[in-house]
């Protein structure tokens, strides 16, 4: 393979003087152009801005050579023209080039494997997470919690939330009192998407205290340590009664979250759309 590349990189008619840096530079512009695109897609505005200047920097420089030689001593001129023109060096500059999207790739293929993982397979509740809470929850003072799904044709919900009750189940905590006879079920509105914690206080919201945390906090704690994730909280003041529930939502099914460009894209197309249909 290394005969193979030596033989392409010198084959006959490689080019000489200017545009020999012309075409090095071009090819190490070319890495930078599409970093800052992928920067510029994550909304990392100072790696996108950095890649940006050091794109224009690079194609200037290709195309103003045999201006800026002139500026420069003859010695340090033909000593970066004859690095240039090294084999070994192209050879370098095509591997970094291939080498950044041959890791793009694998990085995209892992981000995507991850939100596979969180948005597509459906959630469980494994026998490790389930020893956690129980271990967690073990050290702390027992308290009621319901857990509650929503409506029953969601059954990759269903099945979550069953796998939640079963694991609070066998902690000290009472469950779904007084039947335990399941996860209840509410309309699709009262749960939303993913898995939350719902408070209903008697009174008005007061300071949390760290030395003496409310239930509420304890079981946010609980399900962190036992690693499963709570997408949101909500609460709910003047109630008649302290009320913890968790709350299991439809399954969250947006992959790769759009970047910040992509999301302006996206709005501003939706209201074309629409007003064209007026």
């Amino acid at each position: 393979m290394i005969a193979a590349l030596w033989g392409f990189f010198m084959a006959d008619g490689v080019p000489t003087g200017d545009l020999v840096i012309f075409a090095f530079c071009e090819l190490l512009a070319v890495g930078f152009a599409c970093e800052f695109a992928a920067t510029l897609l994550r909304g990392d505005f100072l790696l996108a801005f950095i890649a940006f200047i050091a794109t224009l920097a690079l194609f200037v420089t290709g195309i103003k050579w045999p201006v800026i030689k002139t500026k420069l001593k003859a010695p340090v001129a033909a000593r970066i023209e004859k690095l240039a023109l090294n084999p070994r060096t192209r050879i370098a500059a095509f591997l970094v080039v291939v080498g950044y999207f041959a890791m793009q790739g694998v990085l995209f293929t892992v981000h995507l494997r991850g939100d596979l993982d969180k948005y597509v397979i459906p959630r469980t509740v494994t026998g490790k997470q389930a020893e956690a809470l129980k271990d967690y929850l073990s050290k702390r003072e027992p308290f009621v919690v319901f857990v509650r799904v929503n409506s029953a044709s969601d059954q990759e919900a269903m099945e979550y939330a069953a796998q939640l009750f079963n694991a609070l189940r066998q902690t000290s905590w009472d469950v779904n009192p007084p039947n335990h006879g399941g996860p209840e079920i509410l309309p699709d509105w009262a749960t939303g998407i993913g898995l939350c914690i719902q408070v209903e206080d008697v009174g008005q919201p007061t300071n949390p205290d760290p030395k003496h945390p409310a239930p509420d906090v304890i079981l946010a704690d609980a399900l962190r340590y036992a690693e499963i994730e709570v997408n949101g909280s909500r609460g709910s003041a003047d109630k008649g009664k302290y009320v913890v529930s968790l709350l299991v939502g439809h399954r969250p099914m947006q992959i790769l979250k759009h970047p910040w460009l992509l999301r302006y894209v996206q709005e501003y197309s939706r209201r074309f759309q629409e007003w064209l249909t007026r």
